[in-house]
């Protein structure tokens, strides 16, 4: 990583541009594990600031932020199986700290869960088929749908309560944990399950009522199953292509 140049801030109100108007900083998170030197004062984040356009207001990052610290480079940077989105982050600015809002994502994760479950629940009963629990995986005419449900609050509470693997401090994996955040564990190594996504988003199915709602998902279903059709025929052609170009060669090879 590169090193933080040493620039000073003059509280002009207005500063250069470009590069001469960014240093490197690293915030620590309130994850600190003391048995480890680089995580003795919290888990390091590393990013870009850009001095503040008017006197008296804060440098903000302007950037990714980014596991590990800018000033020792090698040997700073850590994984975790779960990484936050910035979104979720509280800055203090004067001690570079970050405080990760658990509070925040757990709230609104309970809120897309219990959207996901009530829509999810509704198409069970609209076809006679059993309700599903929440933290339940629906049936996949459900899923290819709505898709796979939000990710389980109990991950956030894992890492809210300082668990090692979640947050990056071990690689032994925690099975059940893996298994809420739909990883596998093949045995050696972690592997990402990826996520389906649906055909329309609980967002949107949410502000529709019950008729809007069943044309929105007709009309998702059928621009899916046209999509699906378009693209095996293009693989259809493409097979046929190829083997009308081997059959071409081979014919070349044996006049030749």
């Amino acid at each position: 990583m590169p090193s933080k140049p040493n620039v000073a801030h003059s509280g002009a109100s207005v500063l250069p541009s470009g590069a001469d108007n960014k240093y490197l900083a690293t915030f620590r998170d309130q994850h600190a594990l003391s048995s480890k030197s680089k995580f003795a004062e919290g888990r390091p984040w590393w990013g870009w600031r850009e001095f503040a356009a008017n006197r008296g207001h804060v440098d903000g990052f302007n950037s990714t932020l980014w596991p590990g610290d800018h000033e020792i480079g090698i040997g700073s940077e850590w994984d975790a199986p779960w990484m936050p989105d910035p979104i979720w982050f509280s800055f203090d600015y004067r001690k570079n700290r970050i405080r990760i809002q658990y509070d925040r994502i757990i709230t609104h994760y309970g809120q897309k869960a219990e959207e996901y479950y009530r829509l999810v629940n509704r198409a069970c009963a609209k076809n006679g088929w059993a309700s599903v629990q929440r933290g339940e995986m629906p049936r996949d005419s459900i899923t290819d749908v709505y898709g796979d449900p939000p990710m389980s609050t109990r991950i956030f509470q894992a890492a809210q309560a300082s668990h090692p693997w979640i947050l990056g401090f071990t690689d032994e994996p925690d099975e059940e944990l893996a298994r809420l955040m739909g990883l596998t564990i093949p045995g050696a190594g972690i592997y990402n399950a990826p996520r389906k996504d649906g055909l329309i988003s609980v967002e949107e199915a949410s502000k529709l009522d019950e008729n809007a709602l069943d044309e929105r998902i007709a009309r998702a279903v059928a621009a899916a199953l046209t999509a699906a059709e378009v693209k095996r025929k293009a693989d259809h052609t493409a097979k046929t292509r190829a083997g009308v170009e081997k059959a071409k060669q081979t014919a070349a090879a044996k006049v030749a």
